[in-house]
């Protein structure tokens, strides 16, 4: 849709492009589990979800919501301006590719960080 409408706008001096943000360490990151925590309880929560991203994203940074907005303001300024009908993925390099079993390990990590109640996430090992 994104090249669609380039296409389309193009013509008119238009540029269009999309940002497709990864996981951004923000309590909505948490869903409706979020409702039942107390403010500490979410930032706790968050902290434990960025710092499992810290460690296992290829970057070793978790997202905050200023990755986000950087790229966007690059996109609406002129610097930009040969840009049009692009998806920017800014995910730290998660859509990059993994195996299905560490995928699913990742899923696993992400859970224990957000729902752990002694403030540790459990991480295994690859032999696992």
């Amino acid at each position: 849709m994104t090249r669609c409408f380039a296409i389309e706008l193009g013509e008119y001096g238009i540029r269009l492009n999309c940002i497709s943000p990864g996981g951004v360490m923000t309590p909505i990151f948490l869903g409706p589990a979020q409702e039942k925590l107390s403010d500490e309880e979410t930032k706790a929560a968050v902290d434990r979800l960025a710092a499992v991203y810290d460690e296992h994203l290829p970057t070793r940074r978790a997202g905050t919501p200023d990755d986000i907005g950087h790229a966007a303001v690059f996109l609406a300024t002129n610097e930009s301006q040969h840009i049009s009908g692009e998806n920017t993925v800014i995910d730290a390099g998660t859509s990059l590719g993994r195996n299905k079993q560490y995928q699913a390990q990742w899923g696993q990590w992400q859970r224990d960080a957000m729902f752990s109640t002694d403030g540790q996430a459990s991480v295994a090992t690859e032999s696992q």
